[in-house]
């Protein structure tokens, strides 16, 4: 006789088949705005071999179904992921990914996108960015909360290129989208040249991959072009729920699908039949 573990295995295996086989989407260039790419990427998301529940080599298919051209993989003090989910972009296609950081301190977060190596968490905010700069990438202030003002200085705020505007936090703290806004004004205020504003949905696994994005105004389709249009400030934010913006267009949140039903039944079916094997 079949086993229940044995059948609620079978069943997850076909769901994880099934699952791959949907994720496999054609890639559309994005939309053009005045001349130049509207890229929708997200810059702060977080994978499996790390503190997230997507592996890097299923994330660039994920990031496809939610209409993202581009995500930038930021694990907690570690490159590992976000490299090996760059150098797996390029050879089976889905979104561009680039590799980064979310450098965690309990004083402050702050994104690296672009980088190659780990930054050291531990020094104060400007050393940070400063070492993100020498690596050739990008400093955004991760949900810039009022508990996070005071480890940014006056040339902190100067030096970083980008400051998270729209992040999950909006939906369930009440002052959530104006501590954002307000951090945002302060950093552009400090800096000589315009600030990028960013659209993050800091993606670990319950919160929804580009449920507040970027739109980033590139040259280019390329990582470098991403960057460059970044440094200039030339993007624009969105949040679930927020207008459609004229220039991009935003997909509805898509169904989970039979892959992925039957891989919480498969799921499910193995756990309570390990629980019931222990009783």
């Amino acid at each position: 006789m079949i086993s229940a573990r044995r059948v609620s295995l079978s069943v997850l295996a076909v769901g994880l088949v099934l699952g791959v086989l949907a994720d496999r989407l054609p890639d559309q260039p994005p939309a053009r705005w005045q001349g130049r790419f509207v890229v929708a990427t997200d810059l702060h998301v977080h994978s499996f071999l790390g503190d997230g529940a997507i592996a890097p080599w299923n994330l660039g298919r994920e990031a496809r179904r939610r209409g993202l051209d581009a995500i930038a993989i930021t694990n907690h003090n570690q490159v590992f992921a976000s490299r090996l989910g760059r150098w797996l972009s390029r050879r089976i296609g889905g979104a561009i990914i680039l590799s980064g950081q979310e450098v965690t301190n309990p004083g402050h977060h702050i994104v690296a996108v672009g980088t190659r190596r780990a930054v050291d968490w531990d020094p104060a905010p400007l050393e940070i960015i400063e070492d993100i700069h020498a690596q050739g990438g990008l400093a955004i202030a991760a949900h810039p909360e009022r508990a996070y003002w005071p480890a940014f200085a006056a040339q902190a705020l100067a030096a970083l290129d980008g400051a998270e505007r729209l992040h999950p936090i909006i939906f369930h703290k009440p002052s959530g989208r104006a501590e954002l806004a307000a951090f945002a004004g302060r950093a552009a205020a400090a800096r000589p040249h315009p600030l990028a504003e960013i659209g993050s949905s800091d993606f670990h696994a319950l919160a929804l991959l580009g449920e507040c994005r970027t739109f980033v105004f590139a040259r280019e389709l390329s990582e470098a072009g991403i960057l460059e249009a970044i440094r200039e400030g030339r993007t624009a934010v969105h949040a679930e729920g927020d207008p459609v913006p004229p220039y991009a267009a935003v997909p509805p949140v898509p169904s989970l699908g039979a892959g992925g039903i039957l891989v919480w039944i498969g799921l499910l079916g193995w756990l309570l039949s390990a629980g019931s094997n222990r009783l």
